[in-house]
């Protein structure tokens, strides 16, 4: 049990020693989430080493807080950096750990094999479930819960590249959601739980569309756009 407190622990502490290399984040934002999951999970990991939890049950309660806290280490995805997902796929909805990022089952009907994959969704974003003082940002569980309302009502789910990268250093695959042929982005952006972002050229096939959306939220002042978190 000892031994997998400091296995995991190591695994934490590696990450944070490699904040920033090759398969880092992209983009700044996203390195401040990166580098926060892992600090917490190495002082977690200390703590819990050195309290007398650990003695019984210590690496339970330690990894159970990692695949709460990081998704980055518990999303469990079987698809390698290069792998794509089928066109023809049947898709099931598993999770979403916030309101952009979805993880799925793929069916590939041609081969017969299942696999799990995890979706950053394109063009929107949510607010962060851990802010910099570890807490929820404003709305960010709403976001997170409206999102898996949306996806767990839906009888058909489709999955659909753009034009541009298929994937971040994350390995997680850059995608448009449809929900029985419903956008997914612009769902959400119409309840002012998320917000157009990450715009890189050429991802931005329904950019329009969407804009649109956003653009209702607003002069309704819902979610994100409400008088009370926009003065």
């Amino acid at each position: 049990m000892k031994l997998r407190i400091l296995i995991l622990l190591l695994s934490a502490t590696l990450l944070t020693a490699c904040e920033g290399v090759e398969y880092g984040p992209n983009n700044s934002y996203d390195q401040q989430e990166f580098a926060y999951d892992a600090e917490t999970l190495v002082d977690t990991a200390l703590e819990l080493a050195t309290s007398s939890i650990s003695k019984e049950k210590g690496a339970e309660v330690l990894l159970d807080y990692a695949c709460e806290q990081s998704e980055l280490l518990c999303l469990q995805d079987t698809s390698t950096l290069t792998d794509l997902i089928p066109v023809d796929s049947e898709i099931e909805y598993l999770s979403n750990y916030d309101a952009d990022t979805v993880k799925f089952k793929i069916y590939d009907k041609e081969t017969g094999t299942e696999s799990i994959a995890t979706v950053r969704v394109l063009l929107i974003d949510g607010t962060e479930i851990k802010g910099e003082d570890g807490r929820p940002e404003p709305l960010a569980k709403e976001g997170q819960q409206e999102a898996e309302r949306i996806l767990k009502a839906a009888k058909s789910i489709r999955l659909e590249y753009d034009q541009g990268d298929t994937k971040d250093r994350y390995n997680r695959h850059l995608m448009h959601i449809f929900l029985d042929d419903k956008n997914f982005q612009e769902m959400m952006l119409k309840t002012g739980l998320v917000k157009i972002a990450y715009v890189f050229e050429p991802n931005t096939t329904y950019l329009n569309q969407l804009k649109k959306a956003e653009k209702f939220a607003k002069k309704n002042k819902l979610g994100l756009w409400s008088d009370k978190y926009v003065q």
